[in-house]
């Protein structure tokens, strides 16, 4: 249980942020593509994974395989439909804690893998507008 205070003292570090801008498509600084921004504080972000162009069906497939890996420059990244819930359903002003830690809290969720080899592995496999095939 996150809320007590013995449950803190697991992690190295805590950070708290409010959530203040919302974007449906903003270019980041590697020249990719985001979906679904929700900035919290200054240059960090909540959004899905890159997209090669400001199009949903040019996803880079191989980022979106390396969802849970420490791979960003302090933004979090998220699946398509994760990043669009927190977008559409997260307040502004709504707290955020950032905890930096090497102890996994929560339970991970099951890791998607896009095929290479598949037509669609320019799609989020999250995505609700993706074709059926």
């Amino acid at each position: 249980d996150l809320s007590t205070k013995n449950s803190l003292e697991l992690f190295e570090e805590f950070y708290k942020f409010k959530m203040n801008e919302k974007i449906l498509w903003n270019l980041m600084f590697d020249n990719s593509y985001g979906r679904y921004i929700t900035r919290f504080n200054g240059h960090y972000m909540i959004h899905s994974v890159p997209y090669k162009s400001k199009n949903a069906a040019d996803l880079d497939y191989k980022a979106f395989n390396r969802l849970g890996e420490s791979v960003s420059h302090g933004c979090i990244r998220l699946s398509l439909i994760d990043a669009k819930w927190i977008y559409d359903n997260i307040k502004f002003g709504t707290k955020l804690i950032v905890y930096k830690s090497d102890v996994d809290t929560l339970p991970r969720p099951k890791k998607i893998m896009i095929d290479e080899n598949s037509p669609l592995k320019k799609w989020d496999p999250t995505d609700p507008e993706k074709p059926s095939n």
